[in-house]
């Protein structure tokens, strides 16, 4: 977030992140960026980092859209500042350089050539509903009659006395 003076883009930001609160993160679809004062300039963040700069990525040969693109694809990026830069050697060769930031932008420092956008943090949308609850299972059929025990055996016929003694 930018924390300096409240200016149109400031507004402007704070409107689309109550739209974002009220109406859900569908209303967010596609991130959404702010300028920071409303001008163009480098992002300056912690001033304990990099001299103000703060903590970023830096990305050469490459363009503001695909700044931008990096930036919305990262979670942990906050802003990002793509510029170019001429080169004291080579007349009319210019090296573009972007900056993925990864802490708060407190102000733009007014360097002609360099944007610095902010992300608008993106409200997660609310948590689903829990599924419904499964029915009940089907009562169970009642039991089988039980058939009764079999008879047990028969018993063995007697044996015959013994014979008397002679």
């Amino acid at each position: 977030f930018f924390l300096g003076a409240c200016s149109t883009t400031h507004r402007e930001m704070l409107i689309l992140l109550a739209l974002a609160l009220c109406c859900g993160a569908r209303a967010m679809a596609a991130t959404q960026w702010y300028m920071p004062d409303g001008r163009a300039g480098g992002c300056r963040s912690d001033r304990s980092v990099n001299g103000g700069s703060g903590a970023y990525e830096e990305i050469w040969l490459t363009d503001a859209a695909d700044c931008r693109a990096r930036c919305a694809a990262d979670a942990v990026c906050i802003a990002y500042e793509f510029g170019s830069l001429a080169s004291r050697r080579v007349k009319g060769k210019e090296y573009k350089r972007c900056e993925l930031h990864h802490s708060v932008v407190f102000n733009v420092a007014a360097i002609p050539g360099f944007e610095c956008w902010v992300k608008v943090p993106r409200v997660p949308p609310p948590p689903s509903p829990p599924p419904p609850a499964s029915p009940p299972p089907p009562p169970l059929p009642p039991p089988l009659p039980q058939s009764p025990p079999p008879p047990p055996p028969p018993s063995p016929p007697p044996s015959p006395p013994p014979p008397p003694p002679s």
